[in-house]
């Protein structure tokens, strides 16, 4: 009697002569032996299809040699060709832990209720020598667990028959179908992993993943959908939401920040500009102390509100709660109506962008938290005196965008559910974030910031002047 495998592991290979062997070697030494490979040939143009040719005869191994699909198509391929309870991507550049299959398939057993699993995984350079351990955040047995940090694309295991009922990969997408895949997961299905290392995970010259602009935007266009389809689903009402632009007097770096020229233009009007761009609000509202300010948005934005604020609310050691709460009440009490959701949006961070305030505004519907801050990853290690002299936070080895990562704030914007204000407080409890590049993240809080500011925004200016 012929009975089908447990699992289907699929290597998706494209010009990786040089790593699949290993790939492919890693599946066959798994202890657990219930499995088929599924080898798909992308259309490579090195000598991937001569190294594969050595295992086509082999037992429970498929070789399959096409014209170049993309990543997407190539797995929709493998998912229709797997025969496995249980689907796991390998990429051909990566390999496993011996007992990978045994691991994650036991606990997909042991946990019936679970669409996923995944593991920790070894960073590995082009040699094969292990750079980190990179240990991904235990998931808590809770409904409210935040999970906004989602599994690698490679080596996680699914139950194939979710993939099957969500219609399989999106084919729209060219890279980051992995976190594609998590969203449509964890709206329906609960999600596991083991913090056991599993894998080797490859980095070298032609690995995707290093172009973190390309991650990061096509992230964004996937969390669109997937808040637009989650709005249509509900059958919701657009959110009410208003930002408010604080516009302070006086700073460190010069009187009116706000309306010093910065790459030809005052440096306020770049925080309007991409507020306006995004269409998240349905009010736009510059709160300042200052007379100056105020007349230059109300002569020069028509579509934006101003209201003054007093010069004790401008304090540097007056929280922002205040001006928030004002904004509210004043609105609520000219008739506007209760606003249901505020975006804090900050002047001196003038390189931040449209696609930043849809991406928080994405994440908080997504998730379902408290509030979203814009962070940027740290490069640096960062220090805290201790008893015995300077001690380091966080991991010694270097910061990357998949890892256990320490995030910085960058001042850009916050995006926070008005009932919050009702317990003093503005993020509140559950806190989500977006990442934005180091490039857009730029703060203003000396001269020589302010400096650096006109100069990157004369080059973004000249490179798109009509964005």
């Amino acid at each position: 009697m012929i009975t089908s495998p447990k699992i289907t592991v699929y290597i998706p290979a494209y010009n990786y002569a040089q790593y699949v062997e290993k790939a492919m070697e890693s599946v066959l030494n798994q202890t657990c032996k219930n499995w088929e490979l599924l080898v798909i040939n992308d259309g490579s143009t090195d000598e991937t299809e001569k190294v594969l040719k050595k295992y086509e005869l082999l037992d429970k191994i498929t070789i399959v040699n096409q014209k170049n699909k993309g990543l997407t198509v190539t797995c929709n391929i493998a998912l229709r060709l797997a025969k496995g309870e249980y689907f796991m991507r390998l990429d051909g550049d990566d390999y496993l832990d011996e007992n990978a299959l045994l691991v994650m398939s036991h606990f997909l057993d042991e946990h019936p209720d679970i669409g996923l699993v995944y593991p920790d995984y070894y960073l590995v350079d082009e040699y094969d020598e292990v750079i980190s351990i990179e240990r991904m955040e235990k998931i808590k047995d809770k409904d409210d667990a935040l999970l906004d940090k989602p599994a690698h694309g490679a080596c996680t295991m699914f139950r194939r028959r979710i993939l099957l009922d969500m219609g399989g990969y999106n084919e729209e997408i060219a890279c980051q179908d992995g976190y594609d895949i998590w969203l449509r997961v964890i709206e329906k299905y609960k999600v596991g992993n083991v913090n056991l290392p599993l894998f080797y995970y490859r980095q070298h010259r032609n690995n995707m993943t290093k172009n973190n602009r390309k991650i990061l935007e096509t992230r964004q266009k996937i969390k669109r959908k997937h808040a637009e389809l989650k709005r249509t689903a509900a059958n919701t009402r657009e959110i009410k939401r208003v930002a408010i632009i604080p516009a302070r007097s006086h700073s460190d770096v010069m009187n009116r920040l706000a309306l010093q020229e910065c790459a030809g233009q005052p440096l306020i009007n770049y925080t309007l500009d991409e507020a306006l761009k995004s269409d998240c609000f349905s009010c736009i509202v510059v709160v300042s102390e200052d007379d100056e300010i105020i007349k230059y948005v109300e002569e020069n934005y028509q579509a934006v509100a101003v209201m003054k604020r007093t010069p004790e609310y401008a304090r540097r050691n007056t929280g922002l709660e205040k001006t928030v709460q004002m904004v509210v009440d004043t609105l609520r009490d000219n008739g506007s109506g209760e606003y249901e959701e505020g975006m804090l949006l900050f002047v001196e961070a003038p390189l931040k962008r449209s696609g930043h305030i849809i991406k928080a505004v994405d994440t908080m519907s997504i998730f379902d938290v408290d509030s979203v801050i814009s962070l940027c990853e740290t490069y640096s290690p960062y220090y805290v005196r201790g008893e015995n002299g300077l001690e380091r936070i966080g991991s010694k080895e270097q910061f990357k965008l998949e890892r256990k990562i320490m995030y910085r704030g960058n001042g850009a914007l916050l995006l926070f559910k008005t009932n919050n204000l009702a317990q003093n407080s503005i993020t509140g409890e559950k806190v989500g974030h977006i990442i934005m590049l180091r490039e857009d993240s730029l703060n203003i809080v000396t001269p020589f910031e302010y400096k650096l500011a006109d100069f990157l925004l004369s080059g973004r200016n000249n490179l798109c002047p009509a964005e």
